[in-house]
């Protein structure tokens, strides 16, 4: 099973990812503002939620509140039974 990257993102700190269908990106700590591109919704997700991306994609995220904000970056099937929620960010 691939190792998952780690991110730190500081408060405020922003940063564009090119996801690949499949990929997961879950929240360690902190807040993490997630928008994609063509979506009209933007995503809040908390520590210990995640975005699975169905598809090629571009996003942004941003470590938002007063802490950074720790998340990983890895394939779905790493993460199975972890609360991660679906591409639209919702449960």
């Amino acid at each position: 099973m691939p190792t998952p990257s780690w991110h730190c993102l500081p408060s405020g700190g922003v940063l564009r990812l090119s996801l690949r269908q499949g990929e997961v990106l879950l929240v360690r700590r902190g807040r993490l503002w997630l928008t994609r591109e063509g979506d009209a919704v933007d995503h809040l997700l908390e520590a210990g939620r995640g975005h699975v991306s169905t598809c090629a994609e571009s996003v942004v995220v941003e470590a938002v509140g007063a802490q950074p904000c720790g998340f990983e970056r890895h394939s779905v099937c790493a993460v199975a039974g972890s609360g991660v929620v679906s591409a639209a960010g919702r449960g």
